[in-house]
């Protein structure tokens, strides 16, 4: 298996870089080399390469520096919550704004983090499916939505029902094999990393009862369809957009994200090389266009 996991690694590092992108590289997976298999194959590769470069690194200091500048403090300086009238929607499917926001709650496992920020998608809750109500309760709360789901997690698709609510039952061996408690090293973070990728290749093989919370959206299986992802943009008025391109393999959802903004009246762009041109000509609709003045670019 170790042998295996190595090929695959290097054969992965060498697409990325005849590629423009790890993502571009994946889609062309969906036509080629084994179509859904393929593209399987290549998430159980990359998501044992994600968990053992985030275990083993600190995160991104941006995220840090994210969640320090939006957080309110409570009576001690110990005690922090997140700002309700803020939503993060992101494309990125690693850990790493989990794993920073772990250290200001000092959280141990991901299921207390993913629990504890309001991220979606996530194990054992069959409601973030839906389309939630007006009297949801997380629609109150602050919330990550992660539109290609979290490298790493997986749920078993057999539908339970407890007293009448639908649910997944959680099934999350991410908990137990790896803690955020610093970088790991070592034969122990290695060892943990094989038995999780050796977990998930026989545990969620397409056409087995388990499923990745991991899919890319432009997938036709994708684990955040459109009517949920209705519910985050529906009433932002304010909107920073930070360090992303538009690229043209999300262009379908980043319109449908904007189409859903009625409310929307100030954009903030935050990148060195703002798409201002993209943004404006093909992602926002007629009315935006007229209704907002030229979007904000501030590249620090």
């Amino acid at each position: 298996m170790a042998t295996s996991l190595a090929q695959k690694l290097r054969h992965l590092a060498t697409q990325v870089e005849q590629h423009a992108s790890v993502d571009t590289y994946a889609k062309k997976l969906t036509v080629t080399e084994g179509g859904i298999h393929g593209l399987w194959d290549f998430k159980m590769t990359l998501i044992a390469y994600f968990l053992y470069w985030q275990l083993a690194n600190l995160p991104d200091k941006r995220y840090d520096f994210l969640i320090a500048g939006v957080m309110h403090l409570g009576t001690g300086a110990s005690y922090f919550s997140m700002p309700p009238n803020v939503d993060v929607i992101t494309w990125n499917y690693d850990l790493q704004f989990e794993i920073a926001f772990a250290k200001y709650k000092k959280l141990k496992t991901i299921d207390a983090v993913i629990q504890e920020v309001n991220c979606f998608p996530r194990p054992g809750n069959f409601s973030i499916f839906n389309q939630p109500q007006v009297n949801d309760p997380y629609a109150k709360k602050f919330s990550i939505l992660k539109l290609n789901g979290t490298a790493g997690l997986h749920y078993d698709s057999t539908l339970i029902n407890t007293n009448g609510e639908l649910s997944y039952p959680l099934n999350n061996p991410i908990n137990s094999d790896f803690i955020f408690d610093g970088p790991q090293s070592g034969a122990e973070l290695t060892n943990a990393i094989l038995k999780h990728y050796q977990a998930m290749v026989s545990s969620t093989a397409p056409g087995s009862k388990y499923n990745n919370l991991f899919s890319y959206a432009w997938e036709s299986t994708s684990v955040v369809p459109p009517r949920y992802i209705i519910k985050e943009p529906f009433d932002t008025e304010v909107l920073v957009i930070i360090g992303y391109s538009f690229p043209t393999f999300n262009r379908y959802v980043d319109r449908f994200l904007f189409e859903n903004m009625p409310k929307l009246s100030k954009i903030y762009y935050q990148d060195p090389k703002p798409q201002i041109d993209v943004l404006t000509k093909s992602i926002l609709s007629d009315q935006q266009r007229d209704q907002l003045k030229r979007p904000y670019s501030n590249p620090d």
